[in-house]
């Protein structure tokens, strides 16, 4: 689908195409019209890029259970070690990355 908007109107609002790309997939996006993946592509933005122009805006992400499933699955698979704690401190405990599981993903 081709939208024609005259240039008129883009000049005198200063708005460049990138940026009427941009604007347009944030809203389908905040409307849920559209996931993160496919308001990236349309705002021509890599997924990294468009989250960064959300957090900029303060526009939180919204997933629903599968997205957030592959997004867990996706972290874990690319996980690296942790690095490993040094000394005791006062919590008495030793290495506590042997135990990330265990403490950071509780159903």
């Amino acid at each position: 689908m081709n939208i024609t908007i005259p240039d008129a109107v883009l000049q005198e609002n200063k708005i460049v195409e990138a940026e009427l790309k941009q604007e347009i997939a944030i809203f389908l996006f905040q409307t849920k019209k559209l996931n993160l993946v496919q308001a990236g592509n349309l705002a021509q933005m890599d997924e990294n890029q468009f989250q960064d122009l959300l957090a900029d805006r303060q526009i939180f992400r919204h997933q629903d259970t599968d997205e957030l499933k592959n997004s867990i699955s996706s972290v874990q698979r690319k996980k690296s070690p942790l690095p490993r704690s040094v000394g005791m401190g006062s919590s008495g405990m030793g290495d506590l990355s042997e135990r990330v599981d265990e403490l950071l993903w509780q159903e």
